[in-house]
């Protein structure tokens, strides 16, 4: 795909990036949520491994049919 390809695929990662962090906001905006606001590093962290585990066991799944694993170096 060349140069297209590497933009699109830049700008659909900052549109997700977006979409998450706009979730996060709102969902900490909520006035029934405090320990959001008080312990924001721990609530970030929390909301950090759930959009890890939701990216990696449903969103590329569903995109590339199988999750993505590392690469194995030629002997």
């Amino acid at each position: 795909m060349g140069a297209g390809g590497a933009i699109l695929g830049l700008l659909v990662h900052f549109a997700l990036m977006a979409i998450m962090a706009a979730a996060y906001v709102w969902f900490a905006s909520s006035n029934r949520r405090e320990h959001l606001i008080t312990m924001p590093l721990r609530a970030g962290v929390a909301y950090g491994i759930v959009t890890y585990i939701v990216m990696n066991l449903i969103v590329v799944p569903l995109r590339f049919g199988t999750p993505s694993r590392p690469a194995r170096g030629r002997s």
